[in-house]
């Protein structure tokens, strides 16, 4: 079987990314919820479930680049994103997106709906804003991962989900319209794609099927 292929200039992102040092308690934490899929997917259909309170930045990043890791490492884990209100899949959260190579359009029958690609032999990603409990999304057998501090906090329970797991990550918001704007989601998306790159490729070292 040979090796999924993602786009050439998102690979050498992931590649550039994965050259640097990494954050050694950051590690610890993403290895602690890569146990937690192990042990959970005895079955195939466990799905991971980003969840942040508006599901506009850093949940929407971490489905994305989960998805076309998990693809990559050939896992196929379905991963979904959701939130506590609905507001926009944010334009700064795409731009980070599409300069480490991913591909984004509008879905060409909803202008909501925006199709994220990662390879050209991967179906793309529909990502939009949504609520946890959205029709799309799961309602049993996954994993939710908190990916900000204040879902972690007002969502102490996600119904149907087997764990709940606090992965969180700064709110690039903060940088919203002014100079560091376009640094800041950077930023956040490579953080977010060098803790996911390790932890689907500790999810293939060791089997995505529970003990």
């Amino acid at each position: 079987m040979t090796q999924p292929t993602l786009y050439p200039d998102l690979l050498q992102t992931i590649q550039r990314i994965q050259a640097s040092p990494p954050a050694i308690e950051r590690e610890d934490k993403v290895t602690e919820l890569a146990s937690f899929i192990h042990h959970a997917a005895s079955n195939d259909d466990l799905s991971l479930l980003f969840v942040c309170t508006h599901n506009s930045r850093r949940s929407q990043m971490a489905q994305a680049w989960a998805q076309a890791l998990s693809w990559y490492f050939g896992l196929n884990i379905p991963c979904f994103s959701g939130g506590m209100e609905v507001t926009t899949f944010h334009t700064a959260a795409r731009a980070a997106l599409v300069y480490a190579g991913f591909r984004i359009a509008k879905h060409p029958e909803n202008e909501h709906v925006w199709q994220l690609r990662y390879s050209r032999d991967a179906e793309p990603v529909d990502l939009f804003s949504k609520l946890i409990d959205d029709p799309k999304n799961p309602k049993q057998h996954f994993i939710a991962v908190m990916t900000c501090s204040d879902a972690d906090e007002h969502c102490p329970i996600v119904p149907g989900g087997l764990h709940r797991f606090a992965l969180n990550y700064n709110d690039p918001r903060f940088a919203d319209n002014i100079a560091q704007q376009e640094a800041a989601y950077r930023k956040c998306s490579e953080q977010i794609a060098g803790e996911m790159f390790t932890l689907f490729q500790k999810l293939k070292e060791y089997g995505k099927t529970g003990d």
